[in-house]
């Protein structure tokens, strides 16, 4: 909690999945944080980071 916040947002990244679910409520449980908030420079930076996170992630889940 850096400001204050009081609230706790976490985005979600659901593999092989192609349906649009924005708007809607899910649930998920929270196995494992690979990176904290960031501010990224350009659109290519973010894109770099998801690919790494998603690496990151599918090796988790192959160990499990």
């Amino acid at each position: 909690e850096t400001f204050g916040e009081t609230e706790v947002f976490a985005e979600t990244y659901i593999f092989d999945f192609d349906k649009d679910i924005y708007g809607r409520w899910i649930s998920v449980r929270l196995l494992k944080k690979i990176r904290g908030s960031k501010k990224f420079e350009s659109k290519e930076e973010l894109i770099e980071a998801i690919e790494r996170d998603v690496t990151e992630a599918r090796v988790y889940f192959r160990e499990r």
